[in-house]
């Protein structure tokens, strides 16, 4: 139910954000629908929303996930014995990351 209701209550805020943008003397109105302006108060909980589960996508595929502010990185090893079943786990651990990603609408580079 808390769940349900931190969702209701961002979805009030998020919806038909509108601000100005001024150039000069003039004022042009914008309306988003799915942004925050930047430095909002939500930022830090959003990302933790976004990337909460990155992690345990990665350590469900044997690997240590590293975050740190826009940057994830990934870590791992083997033999050289099983190199190419590596490969193999780190392209699905990031075909899952990336499908995670397509979930909410962020570009995964």
């Amino acid at each position: 139910m808390v769940w349900v209701a931190l969702c209701v209550e961002l979805q009030s805020y998020l919806h038909g954000r509108s601000q100005y943008v001024r150039r000069y003397t003039l004022r042009y109105p914008r309306t988003w629908w799915t942004c925050v302006p930047q430095g909002s108060v939500l930022d830090p909980i959003l990302f933790i929303l976004y990337t909460a589960d990155i992690v345990s996508l990665g350590e469900q595929r044997g690997f240590r996930l590293h975050l740190y502010a826009d940057d994830t990185q990934v870590y791992g090893s083997c033999r050289s014995s099983a190199v190419t079943n590596f490969q193999l786990l780190l392209s699905a651990c990031v075909d899952d990351v990336t499908a995670l990603l397509g979930y909410w609408p962020i570009v995964c580079s």
